[in-house]
Parts: C-alpha cells; sequence; structure tokens
C-alpha cells in the first residue's frame, strides 16, 4: 500500500507565520519552485492532499486558533446553544402562580 499524503502545520514561534510540512511515508516534500505560465497552459495542482489529510490539517489550523472568517462555527457547538437558550427562556419566562 502507498503512504498517504500528509500537511502538517505549526506555527512558526520566530514569526506569525505558519510552517508546513508535506510528507508521505518516510519522504518528505522540499520547497516549491514558482514558475511562470507564459503561455497560459493548462496547469496542474502542486499536490493533491485525500480527504482523510485534508480533515486533520483542518483540525491543527482549528487547533492554533484559526475559525471561518464569516463566522460560522462547529455546528454542534451552535446547536447546543440554541438549546441552552431556549431552556433559559423556559426557566426565565415561566408562567407565574403555578398557571400552565
Amino acid at each position: 500500500m502507498i503512504d498517504q499524503k500528509e500537511l502538517l502545520v505549526a506555527r512558526d514561534i520566530f514569526s506569525p507565520n505558519l510552517k508546513f510540512l508535506l510528507k508521505q511515508g518516510n519522504a518528505i516534500g522540499t520547497m516549491v519552485t514558482m514558475e511562470t505560465n507564459r503561455d497560459k497552459q493548462h496547469i496542474e495542482p502542486t499536490f493533491t492532499l485525500p480527504e482523510e489529510a485534508a480533515q486533520k490539517l483542518f483540525n491543527q489550523l482549528w487547533n492554533e486558533g484559526f475559525r471561518p472568517k464569516d463566522g460560522t462555527g462547529n455546528s454542534g457547538h451552535i446547536a447546543a446553544m440554541q438549546a441552552h437558550l431556549e431552556d433559559m427562556r423556559l426557566l426565565v419566562f415561566k408562567p407565574k402562580g403555578g398557571a400552565k
């Protein structure tokens, strides 16, 4: 079986940058060389990443504090917060005097 690619990320402690490492088994990716596409030809991606590796990368970025810019977050967290708000409404606005 061929080893899957992994893209690992970590903060650079000496700058605001992130460090990335592409690895596949014992092999590691080296520096990317940029080339001008003068002929405007179809280009292949620099590399592909399996879904499992992409999810791992996303989780690492999340652990480093990155969140979607549009303000959306974990849908489970949002659902739990909505349920909590509904519970609070029931407690605060409960009819007085035992009336139902």
